[in-house]
């Protein structure tokens, strides 16, 4: 009789965790998709209806990722789906049974929350740069109008008028610079976007720093470890940037030294793929007092230096969702480092998870 009470309390209890999951399955607010080891779907919570439609108890997960997926080129880490929707999707295995735990994670708002901040930090940042920029722009425009009047003066002989029109175009194209670099910092230069292959541009990079007159000085030396990898975003945006960190090398070893690009697979802190882009020179480095200082708009310890190339970098590299950043120590050097969101396909994407499926 005890035994008979022990085994049906143990019933009891096992019906009221079951319950009690099964209710805490329905108030997750991301959805929940439970697959057999056919990947077949066996549960699912209202969150994961919500977000796939119906049917969805019974289908297979291949089935559900036609009807209700939608992948689109941008984006990124994220799955679009059908009905316009932004998810993240992480699985797990099912413990002690053959399956997988699939967890959608509705990134909608956030992403768009994460927009409009990232707009609203640019619209403030553009504004403090105009600012300085106006500044900045001052003594060549100073220079350019003291240029200028000798040379509308009738009785200024040819030669003279020439070397100041030299002088006048010198100052012109430092402002124009100075523009171009703060209209690239304030975009982004993401005017179009596309897959681009690594490959294609480290090659287009290495040809640029060949076209140099004193390409012959340095030693370019390219390791590429990523097998026709691609990211996604603005190939001359991105060759822009990557020819940017290389220009920057080869003044840091001003008469002749090494400059070495790296490629690689890597991955963020989130576990996701991404391509790792370095330039290493064996310049004279960085003191670690102006290390705060070096990706801040308008740094330049060069006076023909409009102080914006790596603030440009630094535009470029998060506009693609990345991150950039530096290590160097004075005497030893420095490597500048680009991590970008490797990019997949749609097909790519539904492959992915039809293995996840079936798994």
């Amino acid at each position: 009789m005890h035994s008979r009470n022990q085994h049906h309390q143990k019933i009891e209890q096992t019906t009221r965790l079951i319950n009690r999951m099964t209710q805490l399955l329905e108030v997750l607010p991301g959805g929940v998709v439970v697959l057999d080891g056919e990947g077949i779907v066996q549960q699912c919570n209202a969150a994961a209806i919500n977000l796939l439609g119906e049917p969805l108890d019974g289908e297979h997960w291949t089935v559900v990722i036609t009807r209700a997926f939608s992948p689109k080129a941008g984006d990124g880490h994220d799955v679009s789906l059908a009905n316009g929707r932004l998810v993240n999707i992480s699985t797990s295995p099912l413990d002690g049974e053959p399956g997988q735990i699939i967890l959608l994670h509705d990134v909608t708002e956030t992403r768009q929350l994460q927009s409009k901040v990232s707009h609203l930090q640019r619209l403030s940042a553009m504004g403090e740069m105009a600012a300085r920029l106006a500044h900045q722009i001052r003594t060549p425009l100073s220079s350019a109008l003291l240029y200028l009047s000798p040379i509308l003066k009738a009785d200024t002989d040819k030669v003279t008028q020439q070397r100041f029109a030299n002088k006048l175009h010198k100052s012109i194209s430092h402002m124009e610079r100075l523009i171009k670099d703060m209209l690239a910092f304030s975009r982004g230069d993401m005017a179009v976007t596309a897959p681009v292959s690594v490959n294609d541009l480290l090659s287009a990079v290495e040809q640029q720093f060949q076209s140099q007159p004193d390409a012959e000085k340095f030693e370019l030396e390219i390791n590429n470890s990523v097998n026709d990898a691609y990211v996604y975003g603005s190939k001359d945006a991105l060759i822009s940037a990557i020819n940017n960190l290389v220009n920057n090398a080869r003044l840091a070893c001003e008469l002749k030294g090494e400059i070495t690009i790296f490629a690689d697979y890597t991955n963020d802190e989130q576990g996701d793929a991404c391509i790792e882009i370095s330039v290493e020179d064996s310049g004279a480095g960085i003191a670690e007092q102006d290390h705060d200082k070096v990706l801040t708009p308008f740094y330049t310890t060069r006076s023909s230096g409009t102080g914006l190339g790596l603030a440009v970098v630094q535009s470029i590299t998060k506009a693609h969702k990345g991150e950039l950043w530096f290590e160097s120590d004075e005497g030893e050097g420095s490597t500048f480092c680009m991590r970008l969101p490797m990019y997949q396909s749609a097909d790519t994407f539904t492959l992915t998870a039809q293995k996840q499926g079936a798994k």
